[in-house]
């Protein structure tokens, strides 16, 4: 007896549907791929941007302002509040004669997601928010006279 095979018309719907799948499972994948990548890049800044906002604040005046730029320079983002951006000098109340160490911290910052996969498992357990970093240096001369980097 002899099998007659369908035509190859029949089966195009069934690759259709199979590949579709195939394909949304792969994109989630990769978009998955590549918010993690992503936030464990902006872990890694946030580090820097402590610690580097750490060492303008120990070279800048008391309260400057270049300390909160450079942290958002780091970061790529200039929106960041200056809530999120805490720059305190030891011990409380000091002034640029008096002041022993300058402890620069980040808190609160969150990452936008884009795939929707890992936006769905994070809306569950937590959002991705960077953890909160800070980084504490010894002064220096905590003025910015001739310091092109404190303007």
């Amino acid at each position: 007896m002899r099998r007659s095979r369908p035509p190859a018309r029949s089966l195009l719907g069934a690759t259709v549907v199979e590949f579709a799948l195939v394909v949304t499972l792969f994109v989630g994948l990769l978009l998955a791929i590549v918010d993690l990548g992503r936030i464990l890049f902006l872990w890694d800044a946030a580090a820097e941007a402590t610690r580097a906002g750490a060492r303008i604040a120990a070279v800048c005046d008391v309260g400057s302002p270049a300390v909160g730029a450079y942290v958002r320079q780091v970061l790529l983002d200039q929106g960041l509040p200056d809530a999120q951006i805490a720059v305190v000098y030891a011990p409380s109340g000091c002034d640029v004669s008096s002041c022993t160490s300058v402890t620069v911290s980040l808190q609160g910052y969150n990452i936008a997601l884009v795939s929707p996969f890992l936006d769905y498992a994070f809306r569950f357990s937590g959002a991705p928010d960077v953890p909160p970093f800070s980084t504490t240096l010894p002064r220096e001369s905590l003025s910015s006279a001739g310091n092109p980097t404190c303007s």
